[in-house]
């Protein structure tokens, strides 16, 4: 019966030992934690200030608004056009949305690639969307020049 008595001893004992050696390793170089860098983008100024991606899209935008003229001017209302003529509308639209939507994901990957380089480069850890964070009790650095300006190189 003593030795049930002792068993919380024991256990106290090891619990102890184990803090000792945790607080000891914590304490060595080795496992010294490290600061956290956060950064933070803008990214709708980011985007806005693009300008290849910016010259891009509003040149496909430009070829819609053309090809709009162009379906106006022959004096046709797509919807009442024939089922020929509409295809080729269609058909149009269509592989100008496609080159938009392929336009606007190569954007966005040169971008997130971008934002990546320039938090390695500067020893940053976390990079957050100036729009998503809601509070920061530490302070954090706005990257958006720097990635705009490597964007625009």
């Amino acid at each position: 019966m003593q030795t049930n008595n002792l068993n919380p001893y024991l256990a106290g004992g090891i619990m102890g030992l184990l803090l000792m050696v945790g607080v000891a390793l914590l304490s060595s170089p080795g496992w010294a934690p490290q600061m956290i860098r956060v950064g933070v983008v803008n990214w709708e100024q980011v985007v806005a200030n693009y300008e290849e991606f910016q010259q891009d899209i509003t040149e496909l935008e430009s070829q819609r608004q053309r090809l709009l003229e162009m379906i106006e001017s022959a004096g046709e209302d797509p919807a009442e056009a024939d089922d020929a003529d509409r295809q080729v509308y269609v058909e149009a639209l269509a592989q100008l949305d496609s080159r938009r939507e392929n336009l606007i994901r190569s954007a966005h990957n040169r971008i997130y690639s971008v934002i990546e380089d320039v938090a390695i480069t500067n020893g940053y850890s976390l990079v957050l969307s100036e729009n998503e964070v809601l509070y920061a009790s530490e302070v954090y650095t706005d990257l958006t020049t720097s990635v705009v300006e490597q964007l625009n190189q």
